[in-house]
């Protein structure tokens, strides 16, 4: 699974033992993802970590454009309403218009200071996109939300005949998320994940915060506009004071047993890389 050549030390005993950790992890790191290599806990085999390193990287998944391509383009509109409907029910990615979430949170925030100012022309301009994008939103969130769209996916996609470059890319990125759904039936974004529990909130972790898929990853009106800019910079001013980050990671402990040696982030990262270009296809709408 891994290929590592071993390393010779000059050094005797423990130098030798972490030059060789060390040289091995480096090893690791160059050949795919990221990854962390350790000594297991009980100090009796080593432990190879898998991580998806998020970074700064926000997956916002604008749905203004969808409803805008459901009127010029119903066929592609619906499956990319196929492809929304996977990320939200299957995915575990969170929709804007959903009660409790992050985003409708931050949206929320923005709407009620946009009531409150004193209205100038920026403001009205802003207010009017927010009334749109709860309208909208709240009328996509129900079709989304049907379970038929998972069932006519893939008839959705053998229908669908692309006239132009967009809607080849279009069709081609459908497909690989029904192929991602297929071979990851019962996989989402926090299937690597361990989120805090209540004692950790309140002991380890104090007062910090801490970033969960819930926050880089979700549903929002819109990736432009003044609306966006103010939620936007709400969120990065937000997101800036947290002080740890919930990955998706997997630990694979290289014992005789062997009990977990296929487990992988595979899905996740196949899945944030179909949602980033799903980003842009929705920007590049034409």
């Amino acid at each position: 699974m891994y290929h590592v050549e071993p390393f010779v030390s000059e050094y005797s005993y423990p130098a030798n033992v972490l030059l060789s950790l060390w040289d091995a992890e480096r090893q690791l790191v160059k050949q795919r993802h990221y990854r962390r290599l350790c000594i297991s806990d009980e100090g009796t085999a080593l432990c190879v970590s898998e991580y998806i390193d998020i970074g700064h990287s926000l997956y916002y998944i604008p749905v203004l454009p969808l409803c805008c391509l459901l009127k010029q383009n119903r066929k592609a509109g619906m499956l990319l309403v196929s492809v929304f409907s996977y990320l939200f029910r299957e995915a575990g990615v969170c929709y804007y218009r959903d009660e409790g979430t992050y985003l409708y949170s931050e949206y929320d925030c923005v709407g009620m200071w946009l009531e409150e100012e004193t209205y100038d022309d920026e403001n009205l301009l802003q207010l009017e996109e927010f009334r749109k994008a709860e309208a909208i939103g709240d009328r996509m969130f129900k079709i989304i939300l049907k379970k038929n769209n998972l069932s006519l996916f893939e008839r959705r996609l053998k229908a669908f005949q692309p006239r132009n470059d967009w809607e080849i890319r279009c069709g081609k990125l459908a497909k690989d998320f029904l192929q991602l759904y297929a071979e990851f039936p019962e996989a989402s974004i926090y299937s690597h994940v361990t989120i805090p529990s209540e004692e950790e909130y309140n002991g380890d972790y104090n007062d910090d915060h801490v970033m969960l898929p819930c926050h880089y990853l979700s549903f929002v009106a819109d990736t432009k506009g003044c609306l966006w800019e103010s939620v936007f910079s709400n969120v990065n001013n937000c997101l800036a004071e947290y002080s740890y980050i919930r990955e998706p990671e997997c630990h694979l402990l290289m014992d005789d047993s062997r009990k977990e040696i296929d487990d992988n982030i595979t899905y996740e990262y196949r899945l944030l890389r179909l949602v980033g270009e799903l980003i842009t296809l929705l920007e590049e709408l034409p």
